[in-house]
């Protein structure tokens, strides 16, 4: 899995990780708080999200964003299901 766009990870703890990867749920909300100028950066640039299963790193997908939102310190990515 290499991505050639630019892409931003995220790990998901397994229950919402297994909703994001079967498309029940095509999104992550994630708090800013603690983000840094770089985090910024990959998140302003990325077109691609890469979601890792946090209980095992290995397990993993990615897929094309769609959408990206932000509102006072959340922001939500929203992506392309799988066909």
């Amino acid at each position: 899995m290499t991505p050639q766009k630019p892409t931003i990870r995220f790990k998901s703890i397994k229950e919402n990780y297994d909703k994001e990867k079967s498309g029940i749920k095509n999104n992550t909300l994630r708090f800013t708080d603690d983000w840094t100028p770089e985090r910024w950066e990959a998140y302003s640039k990325a077109e691609i999200v890469i979601i890792s299963n946090k209980e095992n790193p290995r397990d993993k997908f990615q897929r094309e964003i769609t959408d990206k939102t932000k509102y006072k310190n959340v922001v939500i990515i929203t992506w392309k299901n799988q066909q």
